[in-house]
């Protein structure tokens, strides 16, 4: 019996995304019919949950917390950003060998230039956090060839780690690549200015902040949070009572890195701009 193929999102816990809404607007764009599901995959249980969704003839999926990194184990090759990252978020599968993509990166830089005219050419770039998102992320931000990307962890050692797997890549984009503690950062000696600050760690899904100094803040900033909500993130507010207007939050990032898994998988990239009014 020939299987009608499959997509979907696996993560744990799943209940919440957005994806199936998304790709189901996207097909309906382009006129097509998929097979986009949710798929709730046990802590311990990531490759099975795989291997048994091939046998349906799963032909593409979205991969999300925590099973990022386990994805890309699993891949028979990888895209340059997603063997950087050590993430994968797309899977796709051909002829029984798995491919891996992280999308997550150029996901963020469609949002970051097109959609919210952000040009990323010689700017002064901060990440707070060196997790999987900043990781996910840090490569396709070199790429634009900013002046510099600095990374902020409480933990130091891991911002060096970091800093050690893009190094080259930074170097090859002649962009300067650092790392700093938040001590550091808010030492009352130093003055560090920045045009972009991205928080790509999980302060705002505790209503947590970051401990930066206010000095940091100005008019002619833009920040961005990977996290999203209806409302504007714990960070995004305590930015927006420090004097800082251009305030966006990492909706667009995850409706722009599904456009570009939905190209992977089906060869056609959809248009984005109505999916926001579906989703806000």
């Amino acid at each position: 019996m020939h299987l009608s193929p499959i997509y979907g999102v696996m993560g744990n816990p799943i209940a919440h995304s957005k994806s199936p809404l998304i790709h189901a607007h996207f097909a309906q764009q382009m006129g097509l019919s998929i097979n986009y599901a949710k798929i709730l995959v046990p802590l311990d249980d990531f490759a099975h949950t795989l291997r048994s969704f091939i046998n349906k003839n799963g032909l593409g999926a979205n991969v999300t917390t925590p099973f990022k990194e386990q994805a890309a184990s699993l891949c028979d090759d990888l895209s340059e950003f997603a063997s950087l990252a050590g993430a994968v978020n797309t899977l796709s599968i051909k002829e029984n060998k798995i491919y891996g993509d992280n999308t997550d990166g150029p996901g963020l830089i469609c949002d970051l230039k097109y959609r919210h005219k952000i040009n990323l050419k010689d700017k002064k770039i901060l990440i707070i956090g060196a997790g999987g998102a900043a990781r996910g992320i840090i490569g396709a931000l070199l790429s634009e060839h900013p002046q510099s990307v600095t990374i902020v962890n409480r933990t130091l050692s891991k911002a060096h780690d970091l800093c050690a797997v893009f190094n080259d890549l930074a170097q090859h984009k002649q962009a300067s690549l650092a790392c700093l503690s938040f001590e550091q950062l808010n030492n009352p000696d130093q003055k560090y200015t920045y045009e972009l600050i991205i928080n790509a760690s999980s302060s705002s899904l505790h209503g947590d902040l970051p401990k930066l100094p206010l000095n940091l803040f100005h008019a002619d900033m833009s920040v961005y949070d990977l996290m999203y909500s209806s409302d504007l993130t714990s960070f995004l507010q305590f930015c927006r009572e420090h004097n800082v207007h251009k305030l966006y939050d990492g909706l667009g990032m995850l409706v722009e890195q599904a456009a570009l898994s939905f190209e992977i998988w089906l060869g056609v990239k959809p248009d984005t701009a109505e999916i926001y009014k579906l989703l806000r």
